[in-house]
C-alpha cells in the first residue's frame, strides 16, 4: 500500500510538470502561468521551471488539488524523477534568495516521454485518461519519431529483395556470371544473363518467378528502423553490419 501511495504522490508531482509544460505550449507569448516560473531555455524557447518550495506553495494554493505535499517530499520526488531521466534541472537564483537553487523542468524526447507514460498508466484510468491525453506535451510526443524510437528499440527490421534483373545494367551481368550462374543452387548455371532476362520477361511482369528456375537470383537486404537521433555514420555502419555479405558483393563489382 505504501508503494502505491508513493507512486501516486510521484505522479501528482510529475503531472504538475506535465500539466504546466503543456499549458505553456498552448498560451500566447505575452501570457504567463499561475504556477512555477517561465524562463528561456538554451534554444530561446520558453520553459516551465519549478523548485520544491514553490511546488509546495502551488499545491496548497490550487483549489482543484486536494492533495498537499511537503517541501522535503517534493524535493525527494524531483530528485528521483531526475535520476530516472524524466526531469532535469538548471541552477537558478529563486526570488528572495541569494544562493542558486535547482530549478526542475520536464524533459522532451521519446525516452523521458515513455518513462512518464508508465507513471500515467499506473495512476490514471477511465475517462480521466482521455482528458489527460489532451495535454499538449503528450500530444506533441505521440508522433512518427516515437514510433521510430520504439521500433528501433525492439530491433524491428524491414526486408527488401532486389532481383538481379533490377540491378545496375553494368554490374548485373558480372554478378550473374560470377556468382549465380556458377552455382547450381538456382538451376540456371547453363544460362547467360541475357537468356535469363529474356526468359524472365517471357513469363510476364517483373515480380513473378520464372518457372524454369528453382529460385530467382536476388540480393536480400536487412533494413533496420532508425530513430531520429541516429547520425548518417551510425546508419551506414548499421547497414554494413547487417548486410556485410551483400555489400561485399556490391563493393567488389563496383570496382570492376
Amino acid at each position: 500500500m505504501e508503494a502505491e501511495e508513493n507512486s501516486s504522490q510521484k505522479w501528482e508531482v510529475l503531472w504538475y510538470f506535465v500539466k504546466n509544460t503543456g499549458r505553456l505550449m498552448e498560451i500566447f507569448p505575452e501570457e504567463n502561468l499561475s504556477e512555477g516560473f517561465v524562463y528561456p531555455a538554451e534554444d530561446g524557447a520558453r520553459r516551465f521551471y519549478s523548485y520544491p518550495s514553490r511546488i509546495k506553495t502551488d499545491f496548497e494554493s490550487n483549489p482543484h488539488n486536494e492533495k498537499k505535499i511537503s517541501k522535503d517530499w517534493a524535493k525527494t520526488v524531483c530528485e528521483q524523477l531526475s535520476e530516472i531521466g524524466i526531469l532535469d534541472y538548471d541552477e537558478k537564483r529563486a526570488r528572495r534568495q541569494h544562493s542558486l537553487t535547482p530549478h526542475y523542468y520536464l524533459k522532451f524526447g521519446p525516452e523521458p516521454f515513455i518513462r512518464m507514460m508508465k507513471f500515467f498508466f499506473e495512476n490514471v484510468s477511465g475517462i480521466a485518461q482521455w482528458a489527460h491525453i489532451g495535454n499538449s506535451y503528450i500530444r506533441e510526443h505521440i508522433s512518427e519519431e516515437l514510433v521510430r524510437h520504439v521500433l528501433s528499440q525492439k530491433g524491428v527490421e524491414m526486408r527488401r529483395r532486389i532481383r538481379i534483373i533490377n540491378w545496375n545494367r553494368t554490374e548485373a551481368p558480372k554478378v550473374f556470371a560470377d556468382y549465380y550462374r556458377t552455382s547450381d543452387k538456382f538451376g540456371i548455371d547453363h544460362w547467360t544473363f541475357r537468356e535469363y532476362c529474356e526468359a524472365f520477361w517471357k513469363e510476364g511482369e517483373v515480380g513473378r518467378s520464372v518457372k524454369n528456375f528453382r529460385s530467382d537470383p536476388t540480393i536480400n537486404l536487412r533494413l533496420p528502423v532508425f530513430p531520429n537521433s541516429a547520425t548518417e555514420e551510425e546508419k551506414i555502419n548499421k547497414l554494413m553490419e547487417l548486410n556485410s555479405r551483400q555489400f561485399r558483393i556490391i563493393h567488389h563489382y563496383a570496382r570492376i
